[in-house]
């Protein structure tokens, strides 16, 4: 009899789920982590969709990562027009296509200009699923790729993955409470220099 229990007891321990598990060996993953170690520079060309308690619109984005500085443009025709933010360290300045210039936190500027809150300071981290320097994330992996990502309050789903120029998120999710920020990127760029 107890041995029966012992075994029951193993059976249903060996079916529990570990909600952060540890980053899968894969080949893919293996490849795609080595190629973004080796490419701190990079850029894409996407679009957005944002809403925020009711309210929301869409842009057509094109950002470019250079180690530690961003240049991040978004064109829309009825929201926004076309702004450009250039972040260096924890200091950004925008400047609309009215060539008004304003200067503060990346957080508080991007808030302003899409009227909605965004994870800026896990953004470039989050949007190549490089998810290696940030202990805290709860990762659920699928196909040995991050699928799901939970971590400062924010949830990252990753969607859809393209292959070129490496293992890349196409299409991603990103969400807090009633804020909804997808990112869909038609083009990953290599950024020359490197």
């Amino acid at each position: 009899m107890k041995q029966a229990l012992l075994l029951m007891c193993l059976f249903l321990s060996a079916c529990a789920t570990v909600p952060n598990q540890p980053e899968p060996m894969g080949a893919d993953n293996n490849l795609r982590m080595a190629y973004l170690a080796a490419h701190e520079q990079w850029a894409f060309n996407g679009r957005l969709a944002y809403s925020h308690l009711g309210n929301g619109g869409s842009a057509k984005a094109q950002w470019q990562q250079n180690k530690r500085t961003t240049n991040l443009t978004l064109t829309s025709a009825l929201n926004i027009g076309t702004i450009n933010l250039m972040v260096s360290e924890d200091k950004a300045q925008l400047i609309s296509n009215k060539g008004v210039r304003r200067e503060g936190s990346p957080e508080v500027l991007m808030q302003e200009v899409l009227n909605a809150p965004i994870p800026y300071t896990i953004m470039a981290s989050g949007l190549r699923a490089d998810w290696s320097g940030h202990s805290n994330a709860s990762i659920v992996w699928r196909d040995g790729l991050p699928y799901q990502v939970d971590i400062d309050g924010w949830r990252w789903q990753y969607q859809e993955w393209t292959k070129e120029p490496a293992v890349l998120p196409k299409k991603i999710e990103i969400s807090q409470g009633e804020t909804r920020l997808r990112v869909v990127i038609d083009q990953w760029r290599e950024v020359a220099g490197e």
